[in-house]
């Protein structure tokens, strides 16, 4: 059995109390983040708190040296908590990081900056909110939610973008944002996809927010807002790339926001690095690893703009209504002539 050791960053006096109480962790070797991150051992169990910045340099520490890590969040960690399948009672998790096996993980990059939970190029949303954002709220706040959102519209900016995926395969459009992921992080994008979403697939998914008008972004709103999302069919503001290898370029210069921060602009390089860290984590996690891996990449972006006329439009305003481009109206006509 690996030597087993308690790396804590910033968490409160008590909550770090309450893991030296639990029984298991008696004999665990206590070490601040800091002083962890200076040293050199290998072939070693980390169980870490922290914050998330901190979180995630104890896993670069761990990818760098060979250790497994197991995440003992905080009870108001509950975003860290339900993406991974944690517990909200430290004895659970502290139980799970003591005594389950230990298995590989693929860890996503952005432009070689690992990603925890989720990377926003853009403006999004509600992509990017986590499912449970408004589960404890009354329907009048739902609707003020909506209202909200409603008095944001004029800020959505649509940008050309340029993505080319692993296999060479090009697409343009414009949007006002795209979110990336690489599991079932339970945000309203992994949502979306969370037939096809996996763990340990090899693959990244990224979706693309294109709303051709305030009616359809306000549909796309209410859909998170009231909890009426479907994986099985993808709104028509969104679309779907699954690859190993994502690279996304801008006309305009965009934010890159990882886990939360800016970090960075476009263009931007997704990468999936496969089987890089071995984490320590519930069973029910590791549901949706597949069986087989495939090399195919997923392409579902067929309802997004494409067409330079489109493109161009959306690019200087959002329309209240869905504005038909030349095409449609020549096949409009064409079929009340028939």
């Amino acid at each position: 059995m690996l030597p087993i050791r308690y790396v804590y960053g910033q968490v409160s006096e008590k909550f770090l109390q309450t893991v030296q109480r639990h029984s298991l962790s008696s004999a665990l070797e206590y070490v601040k983040a800091s002083d962890y991150l200076k040293q050199t051992r290998r072939n070693e169990r980390i169980l870490v708190s922290g914050t998330i910045d901190e979180i995630k340099a104890i896993l670069q520490h761990a990818i760098a040296h060979g250790n497994e890590v197991a995440i003992i969040p905080e009870p108001t960690q509950t975003a860290l908590q339900s993406a991974f399948g944690l517990s909200k009672h430290l004895e659970e998790n502290v139980q799970t990081a003591m005594t389950q096996e230990a298995q590989s993980m693929d860890i996503l990059y952005a432009n070689d900056a690992l990603v925890l939970y989720n990377a926003l190029i853009g403006d999004a949303p509600p992509l990017n909110y986590h499912v449970s954002r408004y589960h404890r709220t009354t329907f009048k706040e739902r609707v003020q939610s909506l209202y909200q959102a409603y008095l944001k519209v004029k800020q959505l900016q649509h940008t050309r973008l340029t993505f080319q995926t692993a296999k060479g395969q090009m697409i343009e459009t414009v949007a006002t944002g795209v979110v990336v992921l690489e599991y079932d992080n339970k945000t309203c994008a992994a949502k979306l996809v969370q037939d096809s979403v996996g763990i340990n697939d090899s693959k990244l998914d990224a979706l693309i927010i294109s709303p051709k008008s305030t009616v359809e972004y306000l549909q796309l709103m209410s859909k998170a807002i009231f909890n009426r999302t479907h994986p099985s069919t993808l709104p028509n503001a969104i679309g779907h790339i699954q690859t190993q290898h994502l690279t996304i370029e801008s006309k305009l210069t965009l934010p890159l926001l990882i886990d939360g921060k800016v970090l960075g602009s476009t263009p931007v390089t997704f990468r999936i690095q496969p089987q890089a860290l071995t984490m320590v984590l519930p069973e029910k996690f590791w549901n949706k690893v597949p069986e087989k891996l495939s090399d195919k990449e997923t392409i579902k972006t067929d309802k997004l703009p494409h067409s330079h006329e489109k493109m161009n439009y959306l690019q200087k305003k959002l329309p209240l209504f869905t504005h038909a481009g030349e095409k449609e109206y020549k096949t409009l006509f064409s079929t009340l002539r028939d």
